[in-house]
């Protein structure tokens, strides 16, 4: 009886504002979205100026001084709730041909808002250490992630919490760190240290603005998480071990069925944050988090205006079996192109990102043939990216027209046209 009591004392108890205020700041900033209408810029799909000074004139605790001309990624608390509310669907990025809209997702915000102050940060915690894309979320200029958490954490373990690590004492761990640049926010926010900023460095007018610090102190909560984020940190949750690994299969010959299998294991097989956190925190704060709602898979007709240009269209018709691969060999068809190079889709509407389809004969995937159009959480009037030949980069638009409830219609299907084709070689 005493040993449980004991262990009930020693349970973390995390409040609206600790570790740090990021509980509080991110419910402000949930309920900033839920009352207003939230415009993107057209580019990035970012947060524009209005919302961002808004959003950050109601953020609690030490905040950075941001420069006059920032955009979403001067506003480091920001640019790190945005990436969270996507990985967790409280937003979802709506791209169409003259806007970029986030549509507020109610029913996952309010879930959200039912947890107690412990679920709410493990869930917002796992999503960053997890899910979110580091290259993505560091916004100054070199775009460099941490990728040596593993060699970092393994120098932090002797150092005990609250004393000054300066990096004129400890240059080992200088030298790690050097590139972490906004992450040395991020990990304040988690409250896994405080650190100070070396003023002079990161305002040099000889360079562009960057977060250079002069030291770090661990706190005694990152203490006692060390070992649990150490276990679950994944160098490659970019995706270049998943790349890796289709290079190797493509190598070896291996059916898909048997691809998507192994990568189905290493999911299963993957230790969850939470779950080695959990016997640090009481039962009655903890015993739930919030996860990303998975697309199910959307049945129906789907019609595609697939764009050259205003004076040059095709409307094609597919059913949701149909896969990217079909999409793909029917544009060809419809243009009177030669299938004779590589291309991808980007589903972003993002030439060269991150979030693409890639052609079968590349050397990583994911690939065309590997996703029907129904498991891709299309919605009317989504546009993105299908980008033929890599050398001259022939970029077709598409929309989503409309889904309709009929299924079965056959093969796919070139519904209307208007303009000649162009020639494919411009010679």
């Amino acid at each position: 009886m005493y040993k449980e009591k004991n262990d009930q004392i020693n349970k973390i108890i995390i409040t609206p504002n600790y570790p740090s205020f990021i509980v509080e700041n991110f419910r402000t900033y949930l309920t900033y979205l839920s009352k207003n209408k939230i415009k993107l810029t057209k580019a990035k799909g970012y947060f524009t100026k209005k919302d961002l000074i808004s959003i950050y004139s109601q953020i609690k605790g030490e905040k950075v001084e941001v420069p006059q001309h920032a955009t979403q990624t001067g506003y480091p608390i920001i640019h790190l709730f945005y990436h969270l509310s996507i990985v967790l669907d409280f937003i979802k990025i709506n791209r169409y041909q003259s806007s970029v809209v986030a549509v507020i997702q109610s029913q996952q915000i309010e879930l959200f808002m039912q947890l107690t102050a412990t679920e709410q940060y493990l869930t917002l915690l796992e999503a960053f250490w997890m899910e979110t894309d580091w290259d993505e979320l560091q916004g100054e200029k070199w775009g460099k992630a941490p990728n040596n958490i593993d060699l970092l954490f393994e120098e932090l373990e002797s150092i005990p919490a609250n004393q000054v690590i300066e990096w004129t004492r400890y240059k080992e761990i200088s030298r790690y760190v050097s590139d972490y640049g906004q992450f040395f926010y991020y990990f304040c926010y988690f409250g896994f240290w405080t650190f100070m900023l070396d003023n002079e460095k990161s305002n040099d007018p000889d360079r562009p603005i960057s977060t250079i610090t002069k030291s770090i102190t661990l706190t005694p909560f990152f203490k006692k998480i060390q070992h649990a984020l150490y276990e679950t940190w994944d160098l490659y949750k970019d995706g270049v071990q998943e790349q890796t690994f289709d290079l190797f299969a493509n190598l070896l010959n291996l059916p898909n069925e048997i691809k998507k299998e192994i990568k189905m294991e290493k999911a299963e097989n993957n230790v969850s944050l939470v779950t080695l956190l959990s016997p640090l925190f009481s039962k009655e704060q903890l015993t739930t988090t919030l996860k990303r709602q998975r697309p199910v898979f959307k049945e129906g007709a789907y019609l595609f205006k697939v764009k050259l240009s205003s004076s040059c269209w095709r409307i094609l018709q597919f059913s949701s079996s149909h896969t990217l691969l079909d999409l793909h060999n029917l544009i060809q068809k419809a243009f009177d192109f030669d299938d004779d190079h590589l291309y991808a889709f980007y589903m972003d509407g993002i030439k060269f990102s991150k979030h693409f389809y890639n052609a079968p004969m590349d050397t990583h995937g994911p690939y065309v043939n590997e996703v029907k159009i129904g498991d891709l959480d299309l919605y009317e009037g989504q546009s993105f990216l299908y980008l033929f030949d890599f050398g001259y980069e022939w970029e077709f638009n598409i929309n989503l027209l409309k889904i309709s409830g009929e299924e079965d219609v056959g093969a796919p299907k070139i519904k209307e046209k208007l303009g000649e084709a162009p020639d494919q070689y411009r010679w």
